[in-house]
């Protein structure tokens, strides 16, 4: 079975002021801060604690796009140590102090806004959630900075569905109260009033080798439901490149809101990217799949272009 290492994708805006920096700002805003051990906030700025640590900024130039990657870094300052007393068969924990910097590595196009993070947690990596705040933290130290990221947006799932050939699709839908968002959500939630269901849960896969699509059906008409908050879905799927995509369904439930907060912000989207010969992801794969999801189908991306 071959190796494969997880992206997660998101959305993000790196501002300095008012301006909103493009691929060479970028790699210049990460020059300024890179090798320099900073706070992770407020409070570890007071105690004098530096633990963040902006590595190998570079620009490059892939799939006609303008690439910057970097590695963030985060120095615990200690790690904890098990022994074990054979004659007692006793083990025993003591904390030492440690240099090692965890990290993991950033993947930005600044054109269209989005960026994918290795989102592996082990003794060299830490998961994409942490890096992100950390690159967050980082970007503090340059005067007016401001980095922000999202993950879900009205109208995502969707997109995402249509891009993908899915090998599993799960969902849990309610009963309408009180507008359908669709034809197809209403015909569903008609044989539930006929039935007396309130609330239905399941899990789709197709016939062996097979793949499924979102049509005029059960796949569609919980999305509808999902996508109006009557629901919530998750989902497994491959890119046209052949890479596996994953959007894991959140917890549900009655109320609409804290569903549709659950898909804006909790579950986002994760591929799975074959390992290459030197363990590391393939970047032109990893562009292309930020490319897939998030430009426009005519190629225009869904957000203001970096100034030419």
């Amino acid at each position: 079975m071959k190796d494969t290492i997880p992206f997660l994708f998101c959305r993000y805006s790196l501002h300095i002021g008012e301006d909103r920096l493009d691929a060479t700002a970028t790699q210049q805003a990460l020059n300024e801060i890179q090798g320099r051990f900073l706070p992770s906030g407020p409070t570890a700025e007071q105690r004098g604690e530096a633990t963040i640590v902006v590595m190998k900024p570079e620009k490059l130039r892939v799939k006609k796009e303008d690439v910057v990657t970097w590695r963030i870094g985060h120095k615990p300052g200690h790690r904890t140590v098990t022994d074990y007393n054979a004659s007692t068969q006793q083990m025993s924990y003591s904390i030492e102090k440690d240099r090692h910097i965890l990290h993991s590595t950033v993947i930005a196009l600044p054109r269209l806004g989005a960026m994918a993070v290795l989102d592996r947690t082990n003794a060299l990596n830490m998961g994409a959630r942490p890096a992100l705040n950390r690159t967050r933290a980082a970007f503090r130290a340059l005067d007016d900075a401001a980095f922000t990221y999202s993950f879900l947006r009205p109208g995502d799932l969707q997109a995402i569905v249509d891009k993908l050939d899915l090998k599993e699709y799960s969902y849990t839908v309610r009963r309408i109260n009180p507008t359908p968002p669709s034809a197809l959500a209403a015909a569903l939630d008609a044989s539930f009033a006929a039935e007396g269901i309130g609330i239905q849960s399941g899990v789709a896969k197709p016939m062996p080798g097979g793949t499924m699509k979102a049509e005029a059906g059960l796949i569609q008409s919980t999305m509808d439901l999902a996508g109006a908050g009557y629901g919530v879905l998750g989902f497994k799927g491959d890119t046209e490149a052949g890479h596996l995509a994953q959007i894991k369904k959140p917890p549900f439930s009655m109320d609409k809101k804290e569903n549709l907060k659950q898909q804006e912000k909790e579950h986002p989207l994760r591929i799975f990217l074959e390992a290459a010969g030197d363990g590391e992801a393939d970047l032109a794969s990893v562009v292309s799949e930020l490319l897939r999801f998030y430009s426009e189908e005519d190629g225009t991306p869904d957000i203001p272009q970096e100034p030419a």
